[in-house]
């Protein structure tokens, strides 16, 4: 016997809203267990994790879509400020 099941534009807009939230979290999840313990990152580690060169790095953190962080006299970059921002970019990619 095959069922039918009859939804508005809104209540399935509502219902793909829901799933993207979901997938965003178990996303989010995963990249935080994955995590080692080391907090702060260098430029170097954060290019390198994100595969993006060290220029796209620079004009990244001066539009402020990865924070950087001054200590002493050294930039640093903390891991899951960048991890929080790939989640960002992926999410905003996915809705293109």
């Amino acid at each position: 016997m095959t069922q039918i099941i009859v939804i508005t534009p809104d209540q399935l807009q509502s219902y793909f809203d829901g799933m993207v939230k979901k997938v965003e979290s178990c996303i989010k999840d995963s990249q935080k267990q994955q995590t080692t313990s080391k907090e702060w990152l260098t430029g170097k580690e954060v290019c390198e994790l994100l595969k993006i060169s060290h220029t796209t790095l620079h004009d990244w953190s001066k539009k402020g879509i990865i924070k950087k962080h001054k200590i002493g006299n050294r930039i640093r970059f903390r891991q899951d400020e960048v991890l929080e921002s790939l989640t960002r970019i992926e999410s905003k990619n996915r809705m293109k």
